[in-house]
């Protein structure tokens, strides 16, 4: 675990502009719309104007977080330049996708993160130990003496039980617990949290949850075990994106399993490759040599392949480097 740069470095920087764009990375999860919104509150106690926008829709899952209609997709509305723009919860100006040519006209970027790999500049607060980073945004409300509002408080909570897999991830801590405990003191309601997450599923999703599963095999003696999800699939069913992701953890629960893999073709025929595993093993060094990263038992990266042929590179390298 390491730590580049400070809060109390970004927060001296957030001062000192008045204007500022926030963008995250490219399939919004919880994390980084949490904590878009929670640092969107933070500036906007502190006086300044803020956009928010991302390159793609926020899935449907998360719009019971007060503030998500702030969230811009794509160019539409934005101004052509921002002097200040920061980077919440990504590690490269790649992950950030169509909207990187911001990033590359600002006056100053800022990042936030808390991933392994991370490549931006200074200035940056980067604490890998962080559960998410909305844990570095609670820090910056905290350094700033200022208190999350109701909305930002929902957000905050929603980035770190998403990141911590609902407290049960490796990287659940004492602090992700202290902090989770405050943001409840301000009025959030875990019970309601969790249902709007986790319990809310369509009809399509829970059918769409039949084949995939249909699909799960196993490969290094059952070390690794992957599912796949085509666009046929995706078509026949239409889910939320967003929940797709939590289909992974099913291939988490078979018995001896130390890499889970979920291959989800997206819609330009690529496929997105979900990695998980169990402490000790480090998928983030795996994803990367695809041009992934992520945390060492979270990870993901994107293949030039259709979901079958992705599964074959992927499992092929495995074979050489962790079977």
């Amino acid at each position: 675990m390491h730590s580049i740069g400070s809060a109390q470095e970004i927060l001296t920087q957030l001062k000192a502009g008045d204007n500022y764009l926030l963008l995250s990375h490219v399939h919004p999860d919880g994390d980084s719309v949490g904590s878009l919104l929670g640092l969107a509150d933070l500036l906007q106690q502190m006086g300044k104007q803020v956009t928010i926008a991302s390159t793609e829709e926020v899935a449907a899952t998360f719009h019971f977080i007060p503030g998500i209609e702030q969230v811009r997709v794509g160019e539409t509305e934005l101004a052509a330049d921002y002097e200040y723009v920061v980077a919440v919860d990504v590690s490269d100006y790649r992950r950030v996708g169509s909207l990187r040519s911001y990033l590359e006209r600002a006056q100053l970027v800022i990042n936030i993160d808390h991933h392994l790999g991370n490549e931006f500049g200074r200035p940056k607060y980067v604490r890998t130990s962080a559960c998410a980073t909305g844990e570095l945004i609670y820090e910056l409300f905290e350094l700033a003496g200022l208190e999350p509002s109701y909305g930002a408080a929902i957000a905050l909570y929603t980035a770190i039980v998403t990141d911590t897999g609902r407290f049960s991830h490796a990287n659940t801590t004492a602090e992700a617990f202290r902090i989770a405990a405050n943001l409840v003191k301000l009025g959030v309601e875990p019970y309601q949290i969790f249902h709007q997450i986790y319990q809310r599923k369509d009809l399509g999703f829970i059918r769409l949850l039949g084949k995939v599963l249909a699909s799960l095999q196993t490969a290094c003696g059952g070390r690794v075990v992957y599912i796949i999800m085509d666009q046929a699939m995706l078509t026949e069913y239409s889910p939320d994106l967003g929940d797709s992701e939590n289909y992974i953890a099913y291939a988490q629960m078979v018995e001896g399993v130390k890499i889970a893999l979920l291959f989800r073709q997206l819609a330009d025929g690529r496929t997105k490759v979900s990695w998980r595993s169990v402490p000790g093993v480090d998928v983030s060094v795996f994803a990367r040599e695809f041009g992934g990263g992520g945390h060492a038992n979270a990870a993901g990266c994107e293949i030039d392949l259709e979901p079958q042929q992705a599964a074959e590179k992927v499992l092929t390298f495995l074979d050489k480097h962790f079977c």
